[in-house]
């Protein structure tokens, strides 16, 4: 995967998207990230935006609530290991 970061905020979040990928269902990618303070904790906001190639757009499409439920899991993952960590 060969991806281009367009934002780059240290502390604050970055985005990059993917111009070139091996994974064959892919035509474009993106991600977002963004990290800001909310009173004493901080609220970690995550954008992810995936375009099928054309042959794979119905499969995708059918298939993104579960994407979307296990891409969610993973910002549940990391705040679970950082409450151990502190």
């Amino acid at each position: 995967m060969r991806e281009r970061y367009f934002r780059w905020d240290e502390g604050k979040g970055h985005a990059f998207y993917v111009y070139e990928s091996t994974i064959p269902i892919l035509r474009r990618f993106a991600e977002d990230y963004i990290v800001e303070p909310a009173g004493d904790q901080t609220l970690f906001t995550w954008v992810v935006v995936i375009e099928a190639k054309d042959r794979f757009r119905l499969p995708v499409k059918v298939l993104a609530p579960l994407l979307k439920a296990g891409l969610g899991q993973v910002p549940a993952g990391g705040q679970r290991y950082f409450a151990k960590q502190a």
